[in-house]
């Protein structure tokens, strides 16, 4: 067993987070292909390249129907209910594999000319034919669950039929018994060699440990892609679920109600919103949020709690099944119409917002405009504790996670993020609570998405008055925040008539692994406008100032064992797993692809 690994998972002093992205820019590096038709317009014009090279004629106008009839039939029979292989994959890879089938018949009618030599022609023309297939084996056997044989057939068959038409219009067939029987036996040799080439590359990779027990690294990579490349999620979830763990979930709530009806509600549940895209808990702020709506009908804020990528749940199973959870749990009997006025404290880079709700404290944590990372769910226990100590019910704590910029460790801020809230909440505690005001809202951008950092959730605002000050917490359904923005949206605010408050994002990571950057996903503000998003939420802070109404607020924490969480050692092993593989296959490559190459150019040359 490899260094720092126990148990089959890879043991490492780095965050979750860092393995996480590590495997989402993986994501980037992913080719991201041309429409259907400029594929098909291209590959007519690399049959014509193709052909005029290697016969000197226009029959690479026959190369393209059959090209084209071929990817129709391998789609309608063989890989029929193949997700990862669908007839714009299929035109780019015959694409490509003509390209490498071009170079070598380009090099066979090059040498033909310079040796008069019909032999080195066909020699080269049977090269393209083996480089071909092998390449198109080995992105198979990537993409298909299905066997080996299949695959081998599927890989030869556009090769095969380009290479005999070829041959044909070349020669016309006119070989002896014998000539046929040792151009056939190389053909034969360098298909050999090349697919067992391609098959050692497979076993080398797959042999590779990768921590995760029961899945081989292009198994696993396979899953990746499904989720990467269709939206398929289950391959990957069904890893997760067997690798997860069982873990009793908290969940804190404040409910905001007027006149009998609710009118907002904070839900916290201690679940972090990811790995990405659509697996596991990457969509339930959003869901959680839609499913409070529907039933509550009110704007329900769901903001960050401090956990990490350890608490990831495993597949959407067990996100649906926390969600029905929470509805149950959303009526908090004690309940009160008093709250204090907020109090900030700043201690050093650390800043806390806290204002006491009848016998709760609801408390933001930041450090922006440093960068902020995922906060441990070890100092919500001790903001919990210190609240019961000083009388409280509880705390509702609140990773706010608005800041991103240069690389930070969260771990240096964690004294001063402890004191600023045990200051914030001392000071709020001694403030005289009076009967307050809510109102509140939820506004959209239109046309941005997920591909610039938005999450369907959009932006939720709560706006609480109390003795003529008003606060808005403002909640954005993204990943992080550019660092900065946080700063210019609060000081816009004030322009409302609005005297504190936070702004913070979900965390979603819905918007992780769906763009071609760097990181793979964009935070709040790298990609939106922020004087539309800045207009945008004073918008919707102007709305909830014109509902706000005199409320009461109830509030509870709850637990709901037995939740399938991915666990820090298992999404390490997964993510570290998934990078492993990657730059394994490219040194795989750098070894064994040209030692082929020099074995079959030493066989067209000399056998």
């Amino acid at each position: 067993m490899a260094d720092g690994e126990k148990g089959g998972l890879l043991k490492t002093g780095k965050p979750a987070e860092d393995y996480v992205d590590k495997a989402t820019k993986h994501y980037s590096s992913l080719f991201k292909l041309p429409s259907h038709e400029r594929l098909l317009l291209g590959l007519l014009v690399a049959s014509i390249i193709a052909g005029f090279t290697a016969t000197r004629t226009l029959i690479g106008l026959t190369y393209f129907p059959i090209i084209v009839l071929l990817n129709a039939a391998l789609k309608a029979n063989v890989f029929k209910k193949e997700p990862l292989i669908n007839l714009k994959r299929l035109s780019a890879l015959s694409l490509f594999s003509l390209a490498i089938w071009t170079v070598f018949a380009a090099l066979g009618a090059g040498l033909q000319l310079l040796l008069n030599s019909n032999s080195i022609w066909i020699k080269l023309l049977f090269t393209a034919l083996s480089a071909s297939t092998a390449m198109r084996f080995l992105i198979f056997y990537v993409l298909s669950f299905k066997s080996k044989p299949t695959i081998l057939s599927a890989s030869i068959a556009e090769p095969l039929a380009i290479s005999l038409l070829t041959l044909h219009q070349k020669t016309g067939f006119n070989h002896t018994a014998s000539e046929t029987a040792y151009y056939a036996t190389h053909a034969i040799l360098y298909l050999t060699i090349l697919l067992a080439g391609v098959a050692l590359y497979i076993k080398l990779i797959d042999s590779e440990e990768i921590g995760v027990k029961g899945f081989t690294p292009i198994a696993l990579f396979k899953a990746f892609l499904a989720d990467w490349m269709e939206d398929l999620n289950e391959p990957l979830e069904d890893i997760l679920e067997k690798i997860g763990k069982p873990k009793t979930i908290k969940v804190s709530i404040l409910r905001f109600v007027s006149k009998g009806k609710p009118k907002a509600l904070i839900v916290v549940p201690r679940i972090h919103p990811g790995p990405f895209k659509n697996v596991g808990s990457s969509p339930l702020p959003n869901l959680l949020s839609e499913a409070l709506k529907e039933k509550f009908g009110c704007v329900a804020l769901v903001p960050h709690s401090l956990s990490g990528h350890d608490l990831n749940l495993t597949s959407r199973g067990q996100t649906d099944r926390l969600i029905e959870h929470v509805l149950i749990a959303s009526k908090p009997r004690v309940s009160s119409n008093l709250a204090s006025p907020p109090r900030k404290v700043r201690m050093g880079d650390a800043e806390a917002h806290c204002q006491i709700f009848g016998k709760c404290a609801f408390i933001t944590l930041t450090v922006s405009p440093k960068t902020m990372e995922d906060l441990p769910p070890e100092l919500d226990d001790f903001i919990d504790r210190e609240a019961r100590k000083r009388g409280l019910d509880c705390a509702v704590v609140v990773d706010a996670h608005n800041s991103i910029g240069k690389p930070s460790d969260i771990k240096r801020y964690l004294p001063e993020l402890r004191e600023a809230a045990l200051k914030s909440m001392e000071a709020a505690l001694k403030l005289k609570k009076r009967k307050f005001e809510v109102g509140s809202s939820s506004v959209y951008l239109e046309g941005i998405g997920v591909e610039k950092g938005l999450g369907p959730g959009g932006i939720s605002i709560l706006v609480v008055k109390v003795g003529g000050k008003k606060s808005a917490y403002v909640l954005i359904d993204g990943n992080n925040m550019v660092s900065g923005l946080r700063e210019k949206i609060l000081s816009s605010l004030r322009e409302l008539g609005v005297d504190n408050g936070e702004v913070m994002t979900t965390d979603t990571h819905t918007v992780n692994g769906v763009v071609l950057t760097e990181r793979g996903w964009y935070p709040v503000g790298e990609a939106i406008d922020h004087e539309e998003l800045i207009g945008c939420i004073k918008g919707g802070v102007e709305q909830a100032l014109s509902k706000l109404e005199p409320a009461e607020v109830s509030w509870g924490t709850y637990t709901i064992p037995n939740v399938k969480v991915i666990g820090e050692e298992q999404v390490n092993s997964l993510c570290v797993g998934t990078d492993k593989m990657v730059k394994r296959s490219k040194d795989l490559a750098l070894t064994i692809f040209p030692i082929l190459g020099l074995m079959i150019s030493l066989l067209v040359a000399f056998v």
